[in-house]
């Protein structure tokens, strides 16, 4: 398997990602953005591109940020994400370009590729299906799901959205009692 740091741009931002592809496969492939969670392009993100790769996919996990960030913190994460999201054309951009230059590689087959995402990942994996992007599929596991830009029946993959609702059981009343004490 080889794996290696691209480089590609969104306006004057250099980004780096990560690409991982099986070299001893000859010819196009399906190929998968996978987008990483909040703290940025760190070693869960390159560990899902690399498994695709075993599996025969070319996969780049993307850099949210630029430089190949990766963040120590949740508390740092948020205001970076928070600038991010803030304008939902940037973050579909920025989305967008790792998207393209998965694309442009000699590797990838442009007509099948997909995009997963991890958290923030995720939402970006939501905004690229809101925004009519060239993918087949998106998955997301634990996204968020809101929008400031709903989609306007554009949406082209088919999108499966992992996520977990934390239920909490109650005493509803005297006489009845919840199954979970």
């Amino acid at each position: 398997m080889k794996t290696e740091t691209i480089e590609y741009k969104d306006g004057d931002v250099t980004l780096r990602g990560y690409l991982a592809f099986d070299d001893k496969k000859s010819g196009k492939r399906p190929a998968v953005l996978v987008m990483p969670e909040a703290l940025g392009l760190g070693a869960h993100a390159k560990k899902r591109a690399e498994r695709l790769a075993e599996l025969g996919y070319i996969a780049l996990a993307g850099d949210p940020y630029g430089d190949g960030l990766e963040l120590a913190t949740v508390a740092e994460a948020i205001p970076r994400a928070g600038a991010l999201f803030a304008d939902v054309g940037k973050a579909r951009q920025r989305a967008r370009v790792a998207l393209d230059k998965l694309a442009s590689l000699p590797q990838a087959d442009p007509s099948r590729m997909a995009a997963i995402g991890f958290c923030m990942g995720g939402t970006f994996g939501l905004e690229l299906a809101r925004d009519g992007a060239p993918v087949k599929g998106v998955v997301t596991f634990h996204s968020g799901l809101q929008t400031q830009r709903p989609a306007s029946g554009q949406i082209k993959a088919k999108i499966l959205i992992n996520t977990v609702q934390t239920i909490r059981w109650c005493r509803l009343s005297r006489s009845r009692r919840s199954p979970m004490k």
